[in-house]
């Protein structure tokens, strides 16, 4: 007889009874798709992208507004948007293509 693999518990069924299971590490491919968002790897690329494109689109979009008005939380508002609606959209992104990635 072939030696059998070892039996990892922590990520059995059994083991999900257990009310400190959060504290229990898991592979990427069993946590949900809002901790993968979270994963340092997958935040960084968002962060990233929410740089580059939130740059571009406050340049393009808020440019005279940046030059004439003096600073003030109407427009800051719309430049945080400028930066948050990117990284909204690339982390949905990522959940998304890891969940087909999965269905394959």
């Amino acid at each position: 007889m072939a030696a059998e693999e070892p039996v990892d518990r922590r990520h059995s069924p059994a083991a999900s009874g257990c009310g400190y299971n959060f504290l229990m590490p898991r592979r990427y491919e069993e946590i949900s798709a809002l901790r993968y968002v979270f994963i340092p790897a997958v935040i960084g690329r968002n962060v990233l992208i929410a740089l580059a494109v939130g740059c571009v689109l406050s340049a393009t979009n808020q440019w005279d507004a940046i030059v004439r008005e003096p600073p003030n939380a109407r427009l800051g508002a719309k430049i945080f948007a400028n930066f948050l609606i990117p990284f909204v959209v690339s982390s949905v992104s990522a959940a998304l293509n890891r969940r087909a990635g999965r269905e394959k």
